[in-house]
């Protein structure tokens, strides 16, 4: 039994009911709870259908709760930060019932072929326990000079389980994790489409997850090498074709790297080599490779990622949804 506001609550559940009825208040909760503290422009930006006057108002109602707490700054501009307080915190758990419960979860069992020879594989979304095998799968698949620090860290695979778990893949053999695929959804603007990759994906912790946004975004993808002539990259790659369609959006987006530019940049524009991969005229590990899963440039990025084979270069490439259709 609680208590907040003078009220009495017999259950958690009765609470929880009776503070954040409403899809709204049940979204800031979940913003503020998985992505910390935030300021009423982020919050609004992270539910586009919101109304400036709805969003002051459910914030103003949560505050009067108790469930959330408003911090002002005495600094010009003003500048007012919300969190939640303790009793927001406790109804978290619930809201991860309630989530996880909607979520319809990706297991496909198959079989890869070694040679002639096939091997039973399933990809299915990844959770906590598999954490030690997803971050053995970066340090073999992006080795120096590739930077260490952005293999994955426990607080960011964390946030793929809970802020957007159907995007967090990954792919086994024989029981084994042998590679793994996670992407997040953004609102993207094909008008305005330069990025970098640490701007789009929060530098790995996708605490800007949009669920109405209209892109997924690959965040990364690795296989471990000694699994890689089993076509598993393929497969993940086609996988998540598959959430685009279920979840109904408009494209899959992602840069890859362009790491053989590095030989090529004392001859050509990096415009100019990706234009002769496209041609075939030559091949690189990685955007031939997406090619072959049926992605399509969209630009050149500079500087989208620390990485000395493709020069901070990368190619921004896309898979359309060929059932989308627009909503509006």
């Amino acid at each position: 039994m609680g208590h907040v506001c003078g009220k009495t609550y017999n259950c958690e559940k009765e609470l929880t009911l009776a503070v954040i009825g409403g899809k709204w208040k049940m979204l800031i909760l979940w913003h503020l709870g998985k992505g910390g503290k935030k300021r009423f422009s982020e919050l609004k930006a992270l539910m586009p259908g919101i109304t400036q006057r709805m969003l002051v108002n459910q914030l103003r109602e949560l505050e009067q709760d108790r469930i959330v707490h408003r911090e002002v700054y005495p600094v010009v501009p003003p500048k007012v930060e919300y969190s939640l307080t303790e009793h927001g915190k406790s109804l978290m758990p619930i809201l991860d019932a309630m989530y996880r419960g909607g979520v319809r979860m990706y297991r496909k069992e198959f079989y890869v072929f070694d040679q002639d020879h096939p091997v039973p594989a399933v990809i299915r979304n990844y959770e906590e326990k598999d954490f030690p095998g997803l971050i053995l799968i970066q340090q073999e698949s992006f080795p120096p000079p590739f930077p260490s620090e952005l293999w994955w860290n426990t607080e960011q695979l964390k946030n793929h389980v809970t802020l957007f778990p159907e995007g967090a893949l990954c792919v086994e053999v024989n029981g084994e994790i042998a590679g793994s695929m996670t992407g997040l959804i953004v609102d993207f603007d094909p008008s305005h489409p330069d990025h970098t990759w640490e701007e789009i994906t929060d530098n790995g912790y996708i605490r800007n997850h949009n669920p109405n946004g209209n892109t997924l975004y690959v965040v990364d993808i690795g296989v471990r090498p000694a699994y890689r002539k089993l076509g598993l990259g393929k497969w993940l790659m086609l996988s998540m074709y598959e959430v685009v369609v279920h979840l109904g959006l408009e494209r899959l987006l992602g840069g890859g790297r362009m790491p053989g530019y590095h030989k090529k940049a004392h001859e050509m524009t990096a415009e100019q080599y990706l234009e002769a991969v496209v041609k075939g005229e030559l091949k690189d590990p990685v955007i031939t490779f997406l090619l072959r899963c049926g992605r399509t440039p969209v630009k050149v990025v500079a500087n989208y990622l620390e990485d000395e084979e493709s020069c901070n270069y990368a190619a921004l490439m896309e898979w359309k949804n060929p059932f989308y259709r627009s909503k509006s």
